[in-house]
């Protein structure tokens, strides 16, 4: 008789890898909450598209600076 365990199979592998996922990534974020670590800042667009769209050093951000000031 053919047993059946219980990871077997394509979708319960990945709602297990989806789960453990989330789990490790609630964890990192919880940490860097409670030790009030900073934020990366923004990705900003190229310097060819800030060009193309006249975006320009003088003129407001096209993303705000988010970070905590503590």
């Amino acid at each position: 008789m053919n047993r059946l365990g219980l990871w077997k199979g394509l979708g319960p592998r990945i709602l297990m890898i989806g789960t453990l996922t989330a789990l490790q990534w609630f964890i990192y974020d919880t940490a860097k909450v409670i030790l009030a670590l900073p934020r990366p800042p923004p990705p900003q667009p190229p310097l060819s598209l800030q060009k193309k769209y006249g975006i320009s050093a003088d003129k407001e951000p096209l993303i705000r600076d988010l970070t905590v000031n503590t």
